[in-house]
């Protein structure tokens, strides 16, 4: 049980860099049928991807999340209005 609680602990950031590493180094390592003739450009392109996913997701959750702030900072409801 410790074990696990040791594993969930682990900052999910450095699992990503860790598994983008592991198959840049296996997509490099190994030999395919289909090769990528410039492989450094492959990876760019992925974090490129990689990162517009991830300014689309973070500017999504703030378009989402500042409207739920503001009705529940104006909620009758939540405040204790309607007692």
């Amino acid at each position: 049980m410790q074990s696990i609680e040791r594993l969930l602990s682990i900052n999910s950031n450095y699992i990503l860099a860790g598994l983008i590493v592991s198959f840049f180094l296996m997509e490099t390592i190994l030999n395919r049928p289909v090769m990528f003739k410039t492989k450094i450009q492959h990876l760019l392109r992925n974090l490129l991807l990689l990162s517009t996913v991830i300014v689309m997701a973070s500017s999504l959750a703030l378009i989402m999340s500042v409207p739920i702030d503001k009705t529940c900072k104006n909620s009758p409801f939540i405040n204790g209005g309607l007692s």
